[in-house]
């Protein structure tokens, strides 16, 4: 299968380094709207571009059947609106545009899981409803479907008594959010030509909802660690 997304462009390979973290600094300060196109369009345009490409093939945060062009130009679209919310500090401009696009990528497959959920029959790409897609057929394989099913029933129970099985809050937190991803794993976060998980979508979904790092997440996945094992053998790549 030809790999998924736009041809190479003669677009600059530009992406942040000090110049364009000095460029934001500069765009939040100028006064009239006429220098920030120019900072925007000289210097953080190539920038903004190549991070929110590279994010979404890395992590593979697509809506099923959407075009590569559609999910890059309104999450680069998302981005450019929050582009003057950014405050110099703790965090660099390159970590804080980063995380906007990955929540808003991963906001936007929720929210088709969502949709899907409580419109059996919903297209998200036509945005209309269509009577051939059923939400009854999924779209990977029936055991693995009722495995998952099981083992989440498993996890919500977990979290649901947390002083009875001895459960952290961090735990907590990442017990919800396993749960909260795979009832979607049928719908969301699937690698391009597979009926299964990206592991480096996982990972940054994990981590972008409990606010936890790598570690932490294996950390806190002690208790949940056999059966986040065998549902990964089933639905994660």
């Amino acid at each position: 299968m030809a790999k998924r997304g736009r041809k190479p462009s003669d677009k600059p390979k530009g992406y942040f380094y000090e110049q364009q973290e000095q460029a934001v600094l500069d765009y939040l300060k100028a006064q009239t709207a006429e220098e920030k196109n120019r900072i925007y369009c000289e210097v953080l345009k190539p920038a903004f571009e190549k991070m929110v490409e590279s994010i979404i093939r890395r992590y593979k945060l697509y809506i099923p059947n959407e075009e590569f062009d559609d999910t890059f130009n309104d999450t680069l679209s998302f981005l450019l609106t929050k582009a003057d919310k950014f405050r110099p500090g703790k965090f660099k401009a390159y970590s804080y545009y980063g995380t906007i696009c990955k929540n808003y990528l991963i906001g936007r497959i929720e929210s088709q899981a969502t949709a899907l959920q409580r419109s059996p029959s919903y297209d998200p790409v036509m945005e209309k409803f269509d009577n051939n897609i059923k939400f009854s057929e999924p779209q990977n394989d029936g055991v693995a479907g009722e495995t998952v099913k099981r083992l989440v029933a498993e996890i919500k129970e977990m979290v649901g008594e947390p002083s009875k099985y001895d459960l952290k809050e961090n735990e907590v937190k990442l017990g919800n959010a396993l749960v909260t991803l795979f009832e979607n794993w049928e719908y969301v976060l699937t690698t391009e030509g597979s009926n299964k998980l990206n592991k480096n979508a996982v990972l940054l979904f994990l981590r972008e909802r409990t606010g936890l790092d790598t570690k932490g997440i294996r950390d806190n996945m002690r208790k949940f660690k056999k059966l986040f094992l065998i549902i990964k053998d089933a639905v994660i790549s």
